[in-house]
């Protein structure tokens, strides 16, 4: 009878291994790297919204009908729209809010973020950032007849 001779492949699967799974972790980290970017872009699209539409729903006044100081209002906005990005790392600092209050029929309030977004994992070869931000707008039409003179313009 003859014997069967059988290839010698031991260490094959090995080898394969060791080939294929430092591609498949940069996959994995790279998909990982895309799902928070985009979860940042989604979130801080999100509180821009959340920002404008506080701004929208509620005039500068305080409680006794005395106009709000600029600055409070607009310290109040930027930590409305920074809680409303859990998760993001959002700063007030990243964040500008502005009110045009000149030559319109509504009021126009303007909501800026600017994000520095730090890859993850092994496509952190340096130290490039990437900047996740936006700008929306806004008229203001509860505003109307509701004339503020400590809330000017300027940012």
């Amino acid at each position: 009878m003859k014997s069967i001779k059988r290839k010698r492949s031991d260490g094959q699967a090995l080898i394969e291994m060791a080939l294929v799974l430092p591609m498949l972790v940069a996959m994995l980290f790279g998909i990982m790297d895309v799902g928070y970017g985009a979860f940042k872009y989604v979130s801080i699209h999100q509180a821009a919204r959340e920002g404008l539409r506080v701004a929208e729903m509620n005039v500068p006044i305080t409680e006794d009908s005395s106009p709000i100081d600029k600055d409070e209002y607009r310290s109040y906005l930027k930590g409305i729209i920074v809680s409303s990005a859990p998760g993001v790392g959002l700063t007030s600092d990243e964040v500008r809010v502005t009110v045009d209050l000149t030559g319109q029929t509504y009021p126009e309030a303007t909501v800026t973020i600017s994000h520095a977004h730090q890859f993850i994992g092994p496509f952190q070869v340096t130290n490039k950032q990437i900047n996740i931000g936006c700008e929306l707008k806004c008229e203001i039409e509860t505003w109307k007849g509701n004339e503020n003179p400590n809330f000017d313009s300027d940012s």
